[in-house]
């Protein structure tokens, strides 16, 4: 990765945004193709990788990340859109559900706008009161809380590595943004591995319930584990 180009319009990167959404959304509706859902990973590393390389020349410039910019930006780009989609979803909630789900619904988004639906819904798929309930509208949150999470914590450890990595007698840019691949190498196979794996599953609302049994397990945050029988 290198940190030396400006911030360009990449067809390659907004291109390949374009076929993650829509894979994911053809999973959902018709569902094909299978596991049209590793479109969100791909969506998360394509993220990842544009906001590492961000970061990387800010650093290059001024020695140092703007923490207050770079939150700044994300709030800018993020809150707006994501604030009225939870509104108009909340207020037609309580027009179209009874008192109790609409209730439900509202919970979800101050969850939501908070970046942590991912947390709620896993909470809610757990709970044996709630297991086999409805779906919540905002359900799709989750991938949004994750990356956001995932901004909380990549500026810091970045800012981190530099720090210690300056301590070294040969440290350089070629060797920060080395560091850099590394450290993001490892967190992408936490996060594999951290999946629900070998559980058997059932996949939150009506939408099928084969494909973890298949072995696809790489739509985890979608679905409900539990312990094999």
């Amino acid at each position: 990765m290198t940190a030396t180009k400006t911030n360009a319009f990449r067809r390659d990167i907004q291109g390949l945004r374009m076929v993650a959404v829509v894979v994911v959304i053809f999973d959902h509706l018709i569902g094909w193709p299978t596991g049209g859902f590793i479109g969100v990973d791909v969506f998360f590393v394509i993220s990842g990788f544009l906001i590492t390389g961000l970061l990387l020349r800010e650093h290059d410039r001024s020695n140092t990340i703007s923490f207050i910019g770079f939150y700044k930006r994300r709030i800018r780009r993020i809150l707006p859109a994501a604030t009225l989609v939870l509104v108009v979803t909340v207020v037609v909630a309580f027009v179209v559900f009874n008192v109790s789900r609409a209730t439900q619904t509202f919970w979800d988004g101050i969850w939501s706008f908070f970046f942590a639906a991912n947390w709620r819904f896993a909470s809610a798929g757990t709970d044996y009161f709630q297991a086999d309930g409805p779906v919540s509208p905002l359900q799709h949150f989750w991938s949004l809380a994750v990356e956001e999470q995932f901004y909380f914590v990549w500026p810091w450890l970045m800012l981190l590595i530099f720090i210690l990595g300056g301590r070294a007698a040969k440290w350089n840019t070629k060797a920060a943004h080395r560091a850099i691949g590394i450290a993001m190498v490892i967190i992408t196979a936490g996060h594999s591995r951290g999946r629900c794996g070998r559980v058997r599953t059932t996949r939150v609302g009506p939408i099928s319930r084969h494909s973890l049994e298949r072995g696809n397990s790489a739509s985890a945050p979608l679905w409900r584990c539990r312990p094999p029988n």
